[in-house]
Protein backbone atom coordinates (compact mmCIF):
# COMPACT_ATOMS: atom_id res chain seq x y z
CA UNK A 1 0.00 0.00 0.00
CA UNK A 2 3.00 2.41 0.57
CA UNK A 3 4.03 2.41 -2.73
CA UNK A 4 1.22 2.75 -4.20
CA UNK A 5 0.78 6.23 -2.52
CA UNK A 6 4.79 6.60 -3.21
CA UNK A 7 3.95 6.32 -6.80
CA UNK A 8 -0.06 9.20 -6.60
CA UNK A 9 2.44 11.34 -4.84
CA UNK A 10 5.29 11.22 -7.23
CA UNK A 11 2.55 11.66 -10.59
CA UNK A 12 1.00 14.48 -8.61
CA UNK A 13 4.02 16.11 -8.35
CA UNK A 14 4.95 15.88 -11.96
CA UNK A 15 1.60 16.99 -13.01
CA UNK A 16 2.19 20.43 -10.47
CA UNK A 17 5.63 20.63 -12.00
CA UNK A 18 4.46 20.29 -15.77
CA UNK A 19 1.80 23.18 -14.92
CA UNK A 20 4.50 24.90 -13.86
CA UNK A 21 6.33 25.12 -16.59
CA UNK A 22 3.48 25.55 -18.69
CA UNK A 23 2.31 29.14 -16.65
CA UNK A 24 5.88 29.90 -16.89
CA UNK A 25 6.23 29.43 -20.64
CA UNK A 26 2.68 31.38 -21.07
CA UNK A 27 3.83 34.21 -18.94
CA UNK A 28 7.26 34.63 -21.18
CA UNK A 29 5.49 34.83 -24.22
CA UNK A 30 3.13 37.39 -22.88
CA UNK A 31 5.99 39.38 -22.05
CA UNK A 32 7.87 38.95 -25.43
CA UNK A 33 5.01 39.98 -27.13
CA UNK A 34 3.84 42.81 -25.45
CA UNK A 35 7.42 43.86 -25.73
CA UNK A 36 7.27 43.24 -29.44
CA UNK A 37 4.04 44.75 -29.43
CA UNK A 38 5.25 47.91 -28.08
CA UNK A 39 8.38 48.41 -30.57
CA UNK A 40 6.23 48.47 -33.45
CA UNK A 41 3.35 50.39 -31.99
CA UNK A 42 6.76 53.36 -31.34
CA UNK A 43 7.91 52.93 -34.81
CA UNK A 44 4.37 52.88 -36.09
CA UNK A 45 3.60 56.32 -34.17
CA UNK A 46 6.85 58.25 -35.24
CA UNK A 47 6.27 56.92 -38.47
CA UNK A 48 2.81 58.51 -38.52
CA UNK A 49 4.31 61.55 -36.70
CA UNK A 50 7.17 62.52 -39.10
CA UNK A 51 4.43 61.86 -42.41
CA UNK A 52 1.46 64.34 -40.54
CA UNK A 53 3.88 66.54 -40.21
CA UNK A 54 5.66 66.70 -43.56
CA UNK A 55 1.95 66.47 -44.75
CA UNK A 56 0.79 69.55 -42.75
CA UNK A 57 3.98 71.61 -44.20
CA UNK A 58 3.22 70.63 -47.87
CA UNK A 59 -0.35 72.04 -47.50
CA UNK A 60 0.92 75.43 -45.65
CA UNK A 61 3.32 75.80 -48.42
CA UNK A 62 0.63 75.37 -51.04
CA UNK A 63 -1.78 77.68 -49.18
CA UNK A 64 1.37 80.67 -49.29
CA UNK A 65 1.98 79.48 -52.76
CA UNK A 66 2.25 83.25 -53.85
CA UNK A 67 5.60 85.09 -55.68
CA UNK A 68 8.09 86.29 -52.95
CA UNK A 69 6.21 84.67 -50.26
CA UNK A 70 8.17 81.48 -49.07
CA UNK A 71 11.80 81.25 -47.83
CA UNK A 72 14.02 78.73 -45.51
CA UNK A 73 16.37 80.59 -42.92
CA UNK A 74 17.30 80.60 -39.45
CA UNK A 75 15.46 80.85 -36.38
CA UNK A 76 17.16 81.57 -33.20
CA UNK A 77 19.48 78.35 -34.47
CA UNK A 78 17.02 76.50 -36.24
CA UNK A 79 15.90 75.63 -39.21
CA UNK A 80 12.49 77.47 -40.49
CA UNK A 81 10.61 77.85 -43.28
CA UNK A 82 9.11 81.30 -43.67
CA UNK A 83 5.82 81.67 -45.15
CA UNK A 84 4.83 85.76 -45.79
CA UNK A 85 1.81 86.99 -46.22
CA UNK A 86 0.42 91.27 -46.71
CA UNK A 87 -2.39 92.72 -44.11
CA UNK A 88 -3.08 95.65 -43.54
CA UNK A 89 0.05 97.23 -45.21
CA UNK A 90 2.12 95.24 -42.95
CA UNK A 91 4.34 91.98 -43.57
CA UNK A 92 3.66 89.03 -41.23
CA UNK A 93 5.04 85.51 -41.25
CA UNK A 94 4.22 82.21 -40.47
CA UNK A 95 7.27 80.00 -39.23
CA UNK A 96 7.23 76.38 -39.15
CA UNK A 97 10.59 75.17 -37.44
CA UNK A 98 10.98 72.14 -35.04
CA UNK A 99 12.69 72.49 -31.65
CA UNK A 100 12.74 70.39 -28.32
CA UNK A 101 10.77 67.36 -30.27
CA UNK A 102 7.74 69.11 -31.40
CA UNK A 103 6.76 70.77 -34.79
CA UNK A 104 5.90 74.38 -34.24
CA UNK A 105 4.04 77.24 -35.84
CA UNK A 106 4.55 80.86 -35.15
CA UNK A 107 2.82 83.61 -36.78
CA UNK A 108 4.73 87.01 -35.89
CA UNK A 109 4.68 90.85 -37.52
CA UNK A 110 8.12 91.46 -39.88
CA UNK A 111 10.62 92.74 -37.14
CA UNK A 112 9.25 91.52 -33.68
CA UNK A 113 12.08 89.35 -32.12
CA UNK A 114 10.49 86.01 -30.45
CA UNK A 115 12.37 82.86 -29.16
CA UNK A 116 11.13 79.12 -30.49
CA UNK A 117 8.69 78.70 -27.20
CA UNK A 118 6.14 81.29 -28.54
CA UNK A 119 5.20 78.92 -31.45
CA UNK A 120 2.32 76.75 -30.74
CA UNK A 121 2.96 73.41 -30.66
CA UNK A 122 1.87 71.25 -33.15
CA UNK A 123 2.71 67.79 -33.08
CA UNK A 124 5.73 65.30 -31.74
CA UNK A 125 8.75 65.39 -34.37
CA UNK A 126 11.94 64.66 -34.28
CA UNK A 127 14.79 66.90 -35.70
CA UNK A 128 13.31 69.38 -39.14
CA UNK A 129 15.38 70.52 -42.44
CA UNK A 130 14.42 72.91 -44.61
CA UNK A 131 15.74 73.49 -47.78
CA UNK A 132 14.98 75.39 -50.83
CA UNK A 133 16.31 74.80 -54.40
CA UNK A 134 14.93 76.73 -57.21
CA UNK A 135 11.44 76.39 -56.78
CA UNK A 136 11.34 72.74 -54.62
CA UNK A 137 11.19 73.14 -50.87
CA UNK A 138 12.52 70.06 -48.89
CA UNK A 139 11.72 69.14 -45.65
CA UNK A 140 13.59 66.05 -43.99
CA UNK A 141 11.98 64.92 -40.47
CA UNK A 142 14.81 62.66 -38.29
CA UNK A 143 13.09 61.01 -35.31
CA UNK A 144 14.98 60.01 -32.35
CA UNK A 145 15.70 56.30 -33.45
CA UNK A 146 17.53 58.25 -36.49
CA UNK A 147 14.86 57.12 -39.15
CA UNK A 148 14.38 59.96 -41.48
CA UNK A 149 11.20 60.81 -44.00
CA UNK A 150 10.91 63.71 -46.67
CA UNK A 151 8.98 65.36 -48.87
CA UNK A 152 9.53 68.29 -51.64
CA UNK A 153 6.43 70.52 -52.63
CA UNK A 154 6.88 72.05 -55.89
CA UNK A 155 5.92 76.04 -55.76
CA UNK A 156 3.81 76.12 -58.76
CA UNK A 157 4.04 80.15 -58.77
CA UNK A 158 7.90 80.45 -58.49
CA UNK A 159 6.75 81.61 -55.26
CA UNK A 160 10.73 81.44 -53.76
CA UNK A 161 11.24 84.76 -51.90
Amino acid sequence: MGAKQNSHSVGGVVVLLVCCVFAASVLLALAFGARIYRSVEDRTESGYNSRVGLSYISTKIHAYDLAGTVSVGDFDGLSALYLAEEADGERYYTILYAADGWLYELYCQDGVELAPDDGEKLLEMGALAFSLEGDTVRAVVTDAQGHSASMETFLRSGGAA
